[in-house]
């Protein structure tokens, strides 16, 4: 479904990926981890459209979008959630979900919103299905700025889903979660994937990982060093040293 190949991108002379490749088959779990800067909201960040790489591509489904118009790249059915909520506070629950709910439906987005009522019927629908899907059906009428962040968490999620995607791309969906709100989105996850949507999880609680993935990627200073079962990866002495540093030997 996806195939990120040889991506290199700098900043500034920074490297900040360096040769990354991967693959996310239908509806498989990808875990992609790895210490803090290791490069892996860039990686979303090129996948999705938002960056644009200094060489190497990226295919969706058999067709090459590197660089593409993210909007162009939602379309084609691949949907994201940012680690910094891109929430509009000041309108609802509702009306955050409706904005991409609308962008799906035939049509023109401004005319449905202006005239058509099928079209914004529609829309609303999906709207709601997804609320109800993440449990904010009973918040549709909340100014969203009022949620709390475990409920803006879940919004955001929302959103992502009334793209309709194919793939979606969760970036560290339970941080700043309590332990019983990471069990439940840990379950909307499974439910996510037991839709047969793809799933590409960047997530620093392991447990959630570890229980998600199928597979993981582990990315350090922009460079794939570890690849496969969560138990093989566990198991990686490269992958000990990311994280905890390398013994001082005696």
């Amino acid at each position: 479904m996806l195939a990120v190949s040889d991506i290199r991108l700098s900043f500034r002379g920074v490297r900040a990926l360096d040769g990354v490749s991967l693959t996310i088959g239908a509806g498989e779990t990808l875990g992609i981890i790895g210490p803090n800067g290791s490069g892996k909201s860039t990686l979303f960040n090129v996948i999705s459209g938002i960056y644009r790489p200094d060489s190497g591509s990226v295919a969706f489904q058999g067709r090459t979008i590197t660089g593409a118009d993210p909007r162009a790249i939602v379309a084609a059915g691949l949907a994201r959630t940012y680690q910094n909520k891109r929430l509009f506070g000041s309108l609802t629950v509702l009306e955050n979900v409706l904005v991409p709910a609308m962008r799906t439906q035939p049509g023109s987005f401004l005319s449905d919103i202006a005239g058509s009522r099928s079209g914004r019927d529609a829309g609303e629908a999906k709207a709601r299905e997804a609320l109800a899907f993440v449990g904010l059906d009973d918040l549709a009428d909340t100014e969203a700025a009022s949620l709390a962040y475990g409920q803006q968490n879940r919004l955001e999620l929302a959103r992502a889903l009334a793209c309709d995607p194919a793939l979606l791309l969760l970036d560290e969906p339970a941080a700043g979660l309590s332990p019983s709100e990471r069990s439940d989105m840990r379950g909307l996850i499974e439910r996510i994937r037991d839709r047969g949507v793809a799933i590409a999880l960047v997530e620093h609680d392991m447990r959630v990982v570890m229980q998600l993935s199928s597979r993981l990627v582990v990315l350090d200073h922009g460079v794939v060093i570890a690849g496969g079962t969560p138990a093989e990866v566990t198991e990686n002495p490269e992958v000990v040293a990311a994280y905890f540093g390398t013994p001082i030997d005696d």
